[in-house]
């Protein structure tokens, strides 16, 4: 099994979400799992010297109390993980590229966890620079890389460009914030999850695996569930944003599907061969699926290119004659904190907008509107 981590060094959530993964893989017997850690830099524009802590915290918060707020609530969710922040000693924003270039460099020894572990405490417990090439080499050092080679490297640009084009196919793949944890490049996991998320995620990947040697493998699910129809007024059934045998057996039990689909442009490209393998699903497994309707989410009325997406996705459904949500998901970065504290969205934060949108969603779909 392998396990793609992209993550930032400056960001505070990787780190829990790497303490939260080891708790995860503490727990499972036996081993198997390949993980690679890969670049993504919250701030891609930071000059190459980084900033002063305190102008780059009144940028992004417009103020210390703000920013206050914000550290403490990370703070306290980093105490229950045995992390203990110093943010009061870092003094500089720094620029996170080379960083990631020295955890690249040490994938070539099988290092990337040491360094990266050294990477979050030197900058997150100790105030360290990790923009400053020599920081970085007494960091790597200390993670057990070569000096010699380590100094060789870092005093040149190798590997920029490699860095650059694997955080570019990062955001092709759709990430825009971190940590994103890819399980066989099919199952992500977008935030500083609890253990049992990752848990989970595993074992739907180990039941992808197997699934694909049973017999009559697309029907699994349906007849798992046979049994117990009778039992429940919804079964609500989630499945991967992929086309793998998992979603297959989803849609061969289901009854309807609703397609959630983010307003950007890469998210158009799947939209089509999602509806083609419905196709193939009613033609094969169950002639009954019908489709429930198409839900924009991560919609940002600022952005053209959310607005241009939204506008091409109603004309498509009008052509197509599929149903789209009146409801709409909007972007906002409370779905990616509210996993962090454990809590649904709708518990968490019950009066915020995102809360409010889903429950309008539920109403939409249990009323018939759909």
């Amino acid at each position: 099994m392998k396990l793609d981590i992209y993550s930032d060094t400056i960001c505070p959530w990787c780190f829990i979400g790497k303490r939260r993964l080891e708790k995860a893989l503490a727990g499972r017997p036996g081993g198997g799992l390949s993980i690679t850690w890969r670049p993504f830099e919250l701030n891609p524009a930071m000059a190459a010297g980084g900033m002063a802590r305190d102008e780059y915290l009144a940028l992004k918060f417009g103020g210390p109390e703000r920013a206050r707020q914000v550290y403490a609530a990370i703070a306290e969710a980093g105490r229950e993980e045995g992390i203990a922040f110093a943010f009061d000693r870092i003094r500089r924003t720094p620029n996170s590229f080379d960083s990631h270039r020295l955890i690249r460099y040490a994938g070539l020894s099988g290092r990337q966890d040491q360094v990266v572990e050294a990477l979050f405490r030197g900058y997150f417990l100790d105030g360290l620079d990790i923009g400053d090439r020599d920081v970085l080499a007494g960091i790597g050092a200390s993670a057990g890389l070569a000096k010699d080679g380590l100094d060789d490297f870092l005093a040149t640009d190798a590997d920029a460009r490699e860095t650059r084009a694997e955080e570019a196919h990062a955001r092709t793949l759709g990430i825009d914030a971190v940590p994103c944890f890819i399980v066989n490049a099919k199952h992500a996991i977008s935030g500083a999850q609890p253990p049992e998320t990752f848990n989970r995620i595993f074992d739907l990947a180990g039941a992808e695996i197997e699934l694909k040697q049973a017999l009559a493998a697309e029907t699994v699910l349906q007849r798992r569930l046979r049994p117990v129809l009778d039992r429940y007024d919804y079964i609500i059934i989630d499945t991967p944003p992929s086309l793998g045998i998992l979603t297959v057996n989803s849609l061969t039990a289901a009854s309807k599907v609703l397609i959630p689909i983010s307003t950007e442009y890469m998210a158009l490209r799947g939209l089509r061969l999602l509806l083609d393998t419905l196709e193939n699903v009613r033609e094969v497994t169950n002639p009954d699926l019908d489709t429930l309707g198409i839900l924009a989410t991560r919609y940002d009325a600022r952005t053209i290119n959310s607005r241009e997406v939204y506008a091409y996705l109603a004309d498509f459904c009008d052509r197509e004659g599929i149903h789209l949500f009146k409801q709409i998901i909007r972007q906002s970065v409370r779905f990616i904190e509210a996993p962090g504290y454990r809590i649904p969205l709708t518990l968490w934060r019950r009066q915020l907008d995102g809360a409010k949108q889903y429950r309008e969603l539920a109403a939409e779909v249990l009323n018939g509107k759909a």
